[in-house]
């Protein structure tokens, strides 16, 4: 049986619905903020996700993948954002050779976002201060080319394992990892970009997770915006002046 929206779920075995769940201060919350287009953005989140991926250039071409995936009858199309960013109708890209071989990273649209707008040229230094998984240091390893450094720092243990093994993976031979807190990095140490993806609500994991929202509340908000605020003022201390 379906469950309402807003319905409170207590037990464990009701974490992965058909349905997402929405608690009911979640919907308050966004009908104010969106208004007329609450029924617009309601009917999108419910949508499943699209398939997207980064053409990794460290292990390949753009060109070699796309030949590669057609003679597989795997149908592409380029994402408007970047030429490395593409969508796909393969139900499950990560049974790709492309994928196991790292020529392609498995990574959202609004996950590619950050760092293709930081767009850091050829031979740039960054510092990528809350990394794990990784998915972002791949894209700002292509982007910054074997003449250019990536610092890619995380604090939780598990995380910065898998951190390291997605630079392996994906052959990051101009990223350096390190497990700390990037607070604690010397202040002396300034890079041309900082690229900070701070520890959220999970609101954007909806569509991925239809658990995401079970811990969700305004008080979580609020104390996830105040450690994102202070994480984005340390991090300005690292940006070179200029």
């Amino acid at each position: 049986m379906q469950k309402p929206i807003g319905q409170k779920i207590n037990s464990r075995k009701n974490l992965y619905l058909k349905e997402p769940y929405f608690p009911e201060e979640f919907i308050k919350k966004y009908k104010a903020l969106l208004g007329d287009e609450w029924e617009e953005f309601f009917s999108t989140i419910k949508q499943e996700k699209e398939n997207t991926f980064w053409i990794n250039t460290n292990n390949t071409t753009i060109e070699e993948v796309k030949k590669s995936l057609k003679e597989k009858g795997v149908e592409v199309k380029q994402l408007p954002y970047h030429n490395q960013s593409y969508t796909t109708t393969h139900p499950k890209p990560s049974n790709l050779e492309e994928y196991k071989n790292g020529k392609i990273s498995l990574q959202e649209k609004a996950s590619m976002l950050p760092a293709i707008a930081l767009n850091p040229p050829k031979g740039s230094s960054v510092f990528d201060t809350c990394a794990a998984p990784g998915m972002k240091t791949i894209q700002l390893s292509n982007m910054v080319g074997e003449q250019g450094t990536v610092l890619a720092t995380e604090l939780n243990n598990t995380r910065h394992i898998l951190l390291d093994n997605i630079v392996g993976k994906f052959n990051c031979k101009n990223v350096k990892t390190k497990r700390i807190d990037f607070r604690n990095i010397k202040r002396n140490k300034k890079f041309d970009f900082v690229l900070l993806d701070a520890p959220c609500s999970s609101e954007g994991l909806i569509r991925k997770q239809r658990e995401a929202l079970i811990e969700w509340s305004p008080a979580l908000v609020r104390k996830k915006a105040a450690n994102q605020k202070n994480l984005i003022v340390k991090a300005f201390d690292y940006v070179k002046e200029g």
